[in-house]
């Protein structure tokens, strides 16, 4: 059981002396989100059931009470079960040592008192010595137990904080602190996510893209790290309602078709993709699947190796990758449920070492006249490449790499219509044109006519 401590300054019965209440401790128990969602209720104070998550609120008394005095709990962001409530309202009362009991101080609770506030009433001082002239309630402890409260109405806030007050009969404040508020339930994510390590590579366009820029195991081999944790609790806290994660699952989105080709499954059996958290991850065309039974960190790392090593079968594309992270749990009920914690979150890019300008419309169809340029300034050479994205009207289709025996020429522009038109390409499609030359020196001009005369769209773009 978590113990929740509320120590507040108490107030003078006279109206003219007010002392300032000040809550001096804010721990609050840590309500776990994924654990208390099929639980009805959670308590403070004294345990009657397992899943209780604070211990007792106590008020430090510091001023003189009389019978009559009323003293006010509001509660915001949290619904007090009145029915479910037990209780426990007599204040043991102390000498100047706080250590010598000299009495108890009984309170009521008021029939008035509401989800949202308890209202407690001085009955009687009842002292062991009624006639020793030391008697005071300035050294009682106020100890209130066994207060329930609806689970729901705490996850809906997010987070419940009690505020003390107290006032005479006739309602005259005699607690006018300014510190008087304290939380004492927080609804938090009970587990977290996160890319430690990101798909960060060059791919190398003077190796016609089979290869990433860099020497030794790099060239060919990439990785990620998702972890998956549970939030740590503060100091002194402990989850209340806790659920037990029970699996982890691990997406990583993107294109590996270069991978190998698919079975009836949609699986690519002959990658060399491998996880420190499962020992099959399975590989698809435009993700990396992978599931640990727990909470752990993932590193998932791909070798773009195909029949020989350190090189891909396959042209690499520039793209970003992205994390989806998903964590099952029973809760604190026993029901299962799941969260998902990431959802297609950042997780690194390929680039290129060359110039790449994407073309987002092009129409290769009757009626339309499509003019593609390369503008070259540096004073070297570079090889062409055209990555072309179908329509996807229905299924995803790979995009196409087109090798161009067109070379973008130094200090140049080089037309490369003609051999776009002899590729086969058919209807709308939008393109990447890929250049090996400095980036800074290539732009692309992209245009098509519709009737032989109309200029419909054009694109110029330097990277």
């Amino acid at each position: 059981m978590l113990k929740k401590t509320l120590i507040a300054l108490a107030v003078a019965s006279v109206a003219t002396t007010a002392s300032a209440a000040d809550v001096t401790d804010t721990a609050s128990a840590l309500l776990s989100k994924q654990g208390a969602v099929n639980t009805a209720n959670v308590q403070i104070g004294n345990a009657v059931s397992v899943g209780d998550a604070a211990g007792d609120v106590l008020v430090s008394l510091e001023a003189e009470y009389k019978p009559d005095d009323l003293l006010y709990f509001d509660f915001v962001g949290g619904d007090v079960d009145l029915t479910n409530s037990v209780i426990t309202t007599d204040v043991q009362l102390y000498a100047a040592d706080e250590v010598t009991l000299v009495g108890t101080m009984v309170l009521g609770l008021l029939p008035s008192s509401t989800k949202n506030q308890l209202v407690m009433r001085v009955t009687s001082l009842d002292y062991i010595d009624p006639n020793d002239a030391a008697n005071t309630t300035k050294f009682g402890k106020l100890i209130v137990n066994g207060l329930t409260f609806k689970t729901t109405s705490i996850l809906s806030s997010g987070k419940t904080t009690l505020d003390y007050r107290a006032e005479t009969s006739t309602g005259i404040e005699i607690d006018a602190g300014k510190n008087s508020a304290t939380i004492i339930f927080e609804a938090k994510d009970q587990f977290a996510a996160a890319v430690t390590h990101d798909l960060d590579a060059t791919i190398d366009v003077n190796e016609q893209r089979l290869k990433f820029v860099g020497t030794g195991a790099t060239t060919y081999e990439d990785v990620v790290t998702v972890e998956t944790t549970e939030n740590a609790a503060p100091t002194g806290k402990v989850w209340a309602l806790p659920a037990t994660a029970t699996k982890s699952d691990y997406v990583i989105h993107g294109d590996f078709s270069f991978l190998g080709e698919a079975n009836d499954s949609g699986i690519i059996t002959t990658s060399n993709v491998t996880s420190t958290a499962d020992a099959a991850p399975k590989v698809y065309a435009d993700k990396i699947v992978t599931t640990y039974a727990g909470l752990t960190a993932n590193t998932i790392t791909i070798d773009i190796s195909g029949e020989t090593a350190g090189v891909a079968d396959k042209a690499l594309s520039p793209q970003e990758f992205t994390a989806t992270t998903t964590v099952s749990y029973t809760d604190f009920s026993t029901k299962a449920g799941s969260v998902i914690l990431q959802d297609k979150a950042d997780a690194g890019a390929w680039g290129l070492n060359g110039a790449i300008v994407h073309v987002p419309f092009m129409p290769f169809r009757d009626g339309f006249s499509p003019i593609v340029s390369v503008s070259n300034t540096s004073n070297q050479d570079g090889d062409i490449e055209v990555l072309v994205y179908a329509k996807n009207d229905a299924d995803w289709v790979e995009p196409q790499s087109y090798m161009l025996t067109t070379t973008a020429i130094a200090d140049a522009m080089t037309n490369i219509t003609p051999e776009l038109q002899g590729l086969g390409i058919e209807g709308d499609v939008a393109f990447d044109v890929i250049v090996n030359a400095p980036k800074q020196s290539i732009a692309v001009s992209a245009l098509y006519f519709n009737g032989g005369d109309r200029a419909v769209i054009e694109t110029h773009t330097r990277n």
